[in-house]
C-alpha cells in the first residue's frame, strides 16, 4: 500500500549525471517529507528535528528508491544535515571528484 506520504518520485536521468544540487535537493525534499516540515536548512540536524530511527529507516529507503544508492543507518546516523549526507551519497554514486578529501576513497596504489 502506498501512503500519501510518499510523493517522492524518481530521478530519470542516470545517477551518474545527477548533480550535487540535485541530491542536496532531494534529500531535502526527503527529510521534509518524512519529518512533515515546511522548511529545513543544508546544516539542520535529522535527529535535533525531531527524526529518529523509525524516521531515518523511511528516509533511507526513500533515498534508495529515488537516488539508486545505499545508505547504511550507521552511515545516515554519523552523516545527520543534508550537506553531510549529500557528501556521502555522491561518493557512492561515483563523484568522488566532487567530494571533499575526507570522505573520498582512500587510494590504496602506490604512485
Amino acid at each position: 500500500m502506498v501512503s500519501e506520504a510518499e510523493p517522492t518520485q524518481h530521478i530519470s536521468r542516470p545517477t551518474q549525471h545527477i548533480s550535487r544540487d540535485d541530491v542536496r535537493n532531494t534529500i531535502g525534499r526527503i527529510w521534509k517529507e518524512v519529518l512533515r516540515l515546511e522548511e529545513l536548512g543544508d546544516g539542520d540536524n535529522f535527529f535535533e528535528l525531531g527524526g529518529h530511527s523509525l524516521t531515518a529507516s523511511q528516509a533511507i529507503a526513500r533515498i534508495s528508491r529515488t537516488l539508486r544508492v545505499e545508505v547504511p543507518m550507521a552511515d545516515f546516523f554519523e552523516r545527520p544535515t543534508v550537506d553531510d549526507l549529500t557528501e556521502f551519497v555522491l561518493r557512492k554514486l561515483g563523484h568522488d571528484e566532487q567530494a571533499p578529501a575526507a570522505l573520498a576513497p582512500e587510494n590504496g596504489a602506490a604512485t
